[in-house]
């Protein structure tokens, strides 16, 4: 699974279609969910309530839409009926290798460490994370008052921020999987998973100057087809 939600990036259709595209030559189904799904689940509005106000709280200010919709696809996550685990990922992460003869870990596994970007996990146990992000911000909240290292608390910056309380969760495990890794333009390693990352893009056009003409949507989108041979 993935999560979209049109909140006006460029090239974001064509990148999903991609995603798609990729997954499914090896051999898995992949299911685009959306915040239609989210709002179907019963934890909704008292979800999106509770991560604005803590937004609020830490930062100082309000959270905005693409920091919600970072929040909101968990829950998403969550709302698929069959309770069969699953992988879902951001749809800049691209299959070179990764078979569906994989197993998934029987807990809800963060498989890039503290990069949400790659998990796999139950619709109940999606859930029971969306618990967790509220109840850990809520009680560590002094603490992350003026300590964020960034200009919005979304689930990535939780996940850092917070280590040590979401490694102590019995349901969540956290690991760096050697098949899962970061693309960078230099040196163009292909990972069984490669999250083409919009870091990945800015460091590669800092690297090379001649990239700076290109538009950064279009970019992302040239580095995957030929890494991939698509």
């Amino acid at each position: 699974c993935t999560y979209y939600e049109n909140i006006g990036f460029a090239k974001q259709d064509e990148l999903v279609e991609l995603w798609i595209k990729n997954w499914e030559q090896h051999g898995f189904e992949p299911i685009v969910l959306g915040k239609e799904h989210a709002e179907q689940h019963p934890y909704y509005e008292e979800f999106c309530t509770s991560i604005k106000t803590l937004h609020q709280q830490i930062m100082g200010h309000s959270i905005q839409e693409y920091g919600m919709s970072c929040w909101v696809r968990w829950l998403a996550y969550a709302g698929l009926s069959d309770n069969t685990p699953f992988y879902a990922s951001d749809y800049d992460i691209f299959n070179n290798g990764f078979s569906i003869e994989n197993i998934p870990e029987e807990q809800l596994h963060f498989m890039d460490y503290a990069c949400p970007c790659f998990t796999s996990g139950t619709s109940e146990q999606f859930e029971k994370l969306c618990r967790v992000f509220v109840d850990i911000s809520t009680q560590n909240l002094q603490q992350l008052q003026g300590s964020v290292d960034c200009i919005w608390y979304h689930d990535q910056e939780l996940l850092l921020h917070n280590i040590s309380d979401i490694k102590e969760v019995d349901f969540i495990k956290m690991t760096s999987e050697p098949n899962v890794g970061l693309y960078n333009h230099k040196s163009k390693k292909i990972f069984e998973v490669t999250h083409f990352a919009h870091q990945s893009i800015i460091q590669a056009r800092n690297d090379f100057p001649y990239l700076e003409r290109y538009d950064e949507s279009k970019l992302r989108i040239k580095f995957i087809k030929q890494a991939l041979g698509l």
